[in-house]
């Protein structure tokens, strides 16, 4: 008996109730071997799904920093109110009243303890929009590369760097401690 196609496809979860399917059907020449064709259309099928997932994962990853994003700019306009806040007080006390002398040096010291909070913040949020989009560069570039059909491209799949990982996590947690953002804990590999 001589197989004249072969087909391949598989189902893949994507999580919350969502999956695709990724098949192909091949024609086998003769002479050509269907074990050799099988092959190649399943790491053809994996190669393309390994592409769609990064794409994927990029997307996830400019989600969650648009989040941080988000939560860094909310903290800041919180401190630059309390701020002002501080700064009208500040100008409303009466220098000469010896009561309000304590006040003064409290709302002096809280006023220079929220610019160095504030100067955190804004560094912090530069290197998260610099993230940003460094990812999005990523997303497009990966985009492109599917859209020609160069899965060899990006559908290979990277060697990860612990020390890079590492580095994230110490990172996201510097972020929290020095911003004092409640950011999600969730490291993204």
């Amino acid at each position: 008996m001589r197989i004249k196609e072969v087909m391949y496809q598989r189902l893949f979860n994507l999580e919350n109730y969502q999956n695709e399917k990724i098949g192909f059907v091949a024609e086998v020449a003769e002479g050509e071997d269907e074990n050799k064709v099988m092959a190649e259309l399943f790491f053809k099928v994996l190669q393309i799904e390994t592409a769609f997932a990064k794409f994927r994962a990029l997307r996830d990853s400019l989600d969650f920093i648009r989040a941080q994003i988000k939560e860094v700019k909310n903290d800041l306009k919180w401190d630059f109110k309390r701020l002002y806040e501080l700064e009208v007080e500040r100008a409303e006390l009466d220098e000469k009243d010896e009561k309000n002398k304590c006040r003064l040096f409290d709302i002096e010291e809280e006023i220079r303890l929220r610019y160095e909070k504030i100067e955190k913040r804004k560094k912090a949020l530069k290197e998260l929009v610099e993230k940003y989009n460094t990812t999005l560069n990523q997303l497009n570039i990966v985009k492109q590369a599917i859209l020609e059909g160069n899965f060899d491209e990006v559908g290979e799949l990277e060697k990860l760097n612990a020390e890079e990982i590492i580095k994230e996590a110490e990172a996201i947690a510097k972020l929290r401690v020095d911003t004092d953002t409640d950011v999600d804990w969730e490291i993204r590999a």
